[in-house]
């Protein structure tokens, strides 16, 4: 028998799919030796797989016995297995990527009812997936891996040098407009707080009694608080935008400008940020405390005073470390739809707790980079934002077990 392209199936319903064999891997997929990216090579795995199957990510996403793993905790007619066996939709009406609806998608790591080296397996959804924002279900365009791995604290940097240099042009492109938009707004906002101001004092002249102009007054303090509220939003902006350029890298796709812009879930990706900045806070206020009691005894003991104070300091950096892994995941994992913004903290938690230092020296590293571009009047930003903000989604896609780059050479 044949199926409808006229390829044999075996006498098989499905095709010639044989996804429920048991010889096959997880959608049907042969044997393949370990460590396989690509059956045989690269870029099979997005056609036609020996056999007729037509299966989206052969090519990529086999775990280390070299099965596919999309589909693990999505269900049938999700990722991998569509009505007709087509593999993989599109995303328009989100029926490519279903995050995080019901338990099955990260109710299962290790603790909850799946045993230790499963990650990615069900606990966060289909590890080989894209990013679930509008164009996360294009394929790869180069080389990517899925699946548990040991966490390299020195692979996100690579990752993000060579990724961003490979597609330094739509970076820079895009860094260069985001510091350009930051420094346009703190010019307006400048010139009319020092405008109003000297509007204001310009019509005042004690000889003759005239008052200050109201309106400068008005105008200038308006713009004075505004300015944090802004400067806030236009962050949070940057750092979504720059997340989903940073994605594309780690789905092995190179961005163009538009797809830094190409976002959803907005209410969840502001109430992550929210959140975020308050476990912040949390972890803060301890260090407070600390250092207002060592000020408030300097004024009776001087030397128990400033010893409080230092404490108070050192708590403070403490727990600004000790949060810092889990508030850099909490916004990753609601981009990905792999929790809502309340179960952020918790979920970042678990992925963390078991190989904290590494992945804070990690983080540490990247951020570094990053912020060694503001040693040139910011204008080195431009080039080491882009490549701590792929390093941070590197970090977060190996501890889920996700889709990451394979090394460039």
């Amino acid at each position: 028998m044949t199926d409808d392209k006229g390829r044999p199936d075996d006498g098989d319903i499905s095709g010639g799919d044989n996804r429920d064999s048991g010889d096959a891997g997880a959608f049907g997929q042969g044997p393949r030796e370990p460590g396989q990216f690509g059956h045989p090579g690269y870029g099979q795995g997005y056609g036609q797989a020996p056999g007729g199957q037509d299966q989206y990510g052969q090519g990529y996403g086999q775990g280390p016995d070299g099965q596919g793993q999309y589909g693990q905790g999505y269900g049938q007619g999700q990722y991998g297995q569509t009505a007709g066996g087509q593999g993989y939709q599109a995303y328009p009406g989100n029926q490519g990527y279903q995050g995080y609806q019901g338990q099955q998608q990260y109710g299962g790591y290790p603790g909850q009812g799946q045993g230790p080296g499963q990650w990615g397996q069900q606990a966060f959804g289909d590890p080989g997936a894209g990013v679930a924002q509008p164009g996360g279900e294009l394929p790869p365009t180069s080389p990517v891996m899925s699946g548990p791995t040991k966490f390299d604290i020195t692979r996100p940097l690579t990752i993000g040098f060579k990724r961003v240099n490979a597609n330094v042009g739509s970076w820079l492109g895009f860094a260069a407009a985001a510091i350009g938009v930051i420094v346009l707004v703190m010019v307006i906002l400048f010139g009319v707080v020092f405008g109003g101001m000297f509007a204001s004092l310009s019509d005042f002249d004690p000889a003759t009694g005239t008052s200050p102009n109201a309106g400068g007054l008005v105008a200038a303090f308006t713009a004075l608080a505004l300015m944090y509220p802004i400067l806030f939003a236009i962050m949070f902006l940057m750092m979504v935008f720059s997340y989903r350029g940073a994605f594309e890298e780690v789905d092995g796709r190179q961005p163009a400008f538009g797809t830094f812009f190409r976002i959803t879930r907005w209410g969840s990706l502001i109430g992550v940020w929210i959140l975020s900045g308050l476990v912040a806070l949390a972890a803060m206020i301890p260090g407070y405390a600390v250092l207002f009691l060592g000020a408030g005894m300097a004024t009776r003991s001087e030397g128990a005073g400033m010893a409080l104070v230092f404490l108070g300091y050192f708590v403070v950096i403490a727990g600004v470390l000790f949060v810092a892994p889990i508030t850099m995941l909490m916004p990753l994992l609601v981009m990905d739809g792999r929790a809502r913004p309340t179960e952020a903290p918790a979920v970042a938690w678990g992925l963390v707790k078991g190989r904290f230092w590494p992945v804070l020296g990690a983080m540490l590293l990247a951020n570094l980079v990053g912020s060694a571009g503001t040693f040139l009047c910011y204008i080195g930003a431009i080039y080491t934002m882009p490549i701590s903000m792929v390093a941070y989604v590197d970090i977060y896609r190996q501890l889920v077990g996700g889709r990451r780059p394979v090394p460039m050479p």
